[in-house]
């Protein structure tokens, strides 16, 4: 990558090269797998040293039970309840990725957390191609390395969860939109946008948001105007779309509006660690503020060039459009987990800091500067994967000096989806005396491997030989060192411990 980086800071024609390159689809196909397999080989690397997260197991068994269901023709509501607070498509892909394990009855999550690396492969590819066209193709593939290398980002791809599809449909349905608008509006246009909307609704209740850029894309980019097809798609594809979501989900066939109630009705307002304060509920400003705290600085930066780097075209305000829309979640609905639920914002984000770099590269005429940029941007990103690997969910910026800097303050989550258990376990499993009492001060719990059949769970006030704790329960319940302890373990992200374990003197 860097390699084509410096070719085309060698030659200004290189460019035009390559959009000729990408002008046919025998290469845009090629362009697409080559990003695909590079972010797959990063995401996946060491995918199960993260361990056990908090919604891997209910992901997990619901896709068990969808391919029972399916496999028995029971097209019941309630043989398709599991995990009904949200809506199938992603648990049909985690069954089917976990064929093997539900074969062996083994409670494995790998073969699931490859198919979450995939499907954020697949959107990191969608990104870079979808860049590379409508921008240029550097910015294409310097978004393509923002992607696959910043922590905050590819951490949802190493877990079996809802976050890499829900950012894979978000772009699917931004992008699908994007050339509907520009079409001619026959029905056959409508197609695809419905199809991938729709499945976007079955995967997560927050992708209805992305609608909003139907109405956008058309004003911006429609060449059908005068025609009234133009302004009744903003209906049609919504309708198709429903009709999509219901044909999907089994649970809607007998009752859908009951059905719709009952899941929706799972969700209430949560509390949380926030800015050192313990069960805060979380206010309008904690998406921003997360986004903020857990978007790499030179991301940042380069996105602000980006922004503000002429010109102000019609794609540029789409991709701005397409950034802000999750943010929308601020103001109504669920807010919890960080920047989990904003993870569909890295897209936009992504191509414009390109952008801001491909900005950056063009002020200077010498190849050695430009070699040297390119050298450090590479470093940067490598550098902060490396120290935060593999608890990629607690990575920092350096504005807040990283994930110490708030463990030291007590600023914002740490530990707070059970990683880092397993490794622990592990040590415990491995070092404690024979026998050995523990008390496990731990949240979630079930994150957790199996003990020793010789250690006892004891609670705190049995005096035990060992604590485990992680940090998220520590804040919370206000847990205080006992003075006849010593730590002799901690798991740590970033220099900041996540799991700590304690030994009676």
């Amino acid at each position: 990558m860097q390699l084509l980086l410096l070719s085309i800071c060698r030659r200004k024609n290189l460019q035009k090269m390559l959009k000729t390159f990408l002008s046919k689809k025998g290469n845009k196909i090629l362009f697409f797998v080559a990003v695909a397999v590079f972010s797959f080989a990063i995401t996946s690397f060491g995918i199960s040293k993260t361990g056990q997260t908090w919604d891997e197991i209910a992901y997990f068994n619901a896709g068990r039970d969808y391919l029972k269901s399916a496999s028995n023709l029971d097209f019941s509501s309630e043989a398709w309840s599991s995990n009904k607070e949200h809506p199938g498509f992603a648990k049909y892909i985690y069954g089917l990725s976990s064929i093997s394990a539900y074969r062996a009855h083994e409670e494995n999550f790998n073969p699931g957390r490859l198919a979450s690396a995939v499907l954020l492969s697949l959107t990191i590819a969608a990104a870079a191609l979808f860049g590379a066209l409508n921008f240029s193709p550097i910015t294409g593939i310097i978004s393509a390395l923002i992607l696959s290398l910043s922590p905050p980002f590819i951490a949802y791809g190493r877990v079996l969860g809802m976050d890499s599809i829900t950012a894979l449909m978000f772009t699917l349905v931004a992008i699908s939109f994007f050339y509907f608008a520009k079409s001619k509006g026959t029905w056959r246009d409508y197609i695809l946008p419905s199809l991938v909307f729709g499945l976007a609704i079955n995967t997560r209740y927050n992708l209805i948001l992305s609608i909003a850029l139907l109405p956008i894309a058309v004003a911006l980019f429609a060449s059908w105007k005068k025609n009234i097809w133009r302004w009744v798609s903003l209906i049609l594809i919504p309708v198709f779309a429903v009709i999509v979501f219901y044909l999907t989900w089994p649970f809607l066939y007998q009752a859908p509006i009951e059905a719709l109630k009952i899941s929706l009705g799972h969700w209430g307002q949560v509390r949380e660690w926030y800015l050192g304060v313990a069960n805060v509920i979380p206010p309008r400003s904690y998406y921003l503020m997360y986004f903020i705290c857990t978007t790499p600085l030179v991301v940042l930066i380069l996105f602000l060039l980006g922004v503000f780097r002429r010109p102000f075209n019609r794609e540029k305000i789409y991709l701005f459009c397409w950034l802000i829309i999750p943010f929308a979640q601020s103001f109504f609905g669920l807010k919890q987990n960080g920047i989990r639920y904003l993870l569909p914002v890295w897209i936009p984000l992504a191509i414009l800091a390109a952008w801001g770099f491909v900005y950056i590269l063009n002020l200077f005429k010498q190849l050695w500067i430009k070699i040297i940029l390119v050298i450090l941007l590479g470093f940067y990103f490598v550098f902060i994967v490396i120290n935060y690997y593999p608890y990629y969910l607690d990575y920092y910026n350096e504005a807040v000096g990283g994930a110490r800097g708030v463990y030291e303050k007590k600023l914002l989550q740490l530990g707070w989806w059970g990683e880092g258990g397993e490794e622990a376990t592990k040590y415990l499993n491995e070092n404690a005396n024979q026998n050995a009492s523990v008390f496990l001060a731990f949240k979630p719990e079930h994150a957790l491997s199996e003990i020793r059949p010789d250690l006892v769970t004891v609670a705190k006030e049995q005096n035990p030989d060992y604590i485990l704790i992680n940090t998220e329960y520590w804040w919370v319940s206000g847990f205080q060192i006992p003075a006849n302890y010593d730590i002799i373990h901690e798991v740590k992200a970033g220099g900041a411990p996540i799991v700590t374990i304690m030994e009676k003197k």
